[in-house]
């Protein structure tokens, strides 16, 4: 039974030639003040390098999820990682 849903953005991202000026965080931020109102947990999957900002925004890491892919059409798999965070309002 679905007892409520909070529509979600599927990507965010900041372009790095603005990064480190706090867009991140707002974006985050809006996130979690949702959360909190609809007191509802947020789901996330992470790149490797984003992690750390995530923890910082107090998100809890899980599981890691792994995939190989091929880049550019290389014969060769790359493993392509990403954690898992959630956030659960206080």
């Amino acid at each position: 039974m679905l007892i409520g849903w909070l529509p979600g953005l599927s990507f965010i991202g900041v372009d790095p030639l603005y990064g480190q000026r706090g867009a991140g965080h707002l974006l985050v931020q809006w996130g979690i003040e949702q959360s909190k109102a609809s007191d509802l947990p947020i789901y996330l999957e992470s790149t490797v390098e984003a992690a750390p900002f995530y923890k910082k925004e107090g998100f809890t890491a899980g599981e890691t999820i792994s995939l190989p892919i091929h880049v550019d059409g290389g014969a060769e798999a790359q493993l392509y990682e990403e954690i898992v965070f959630t956030y659960h309002p206080a």
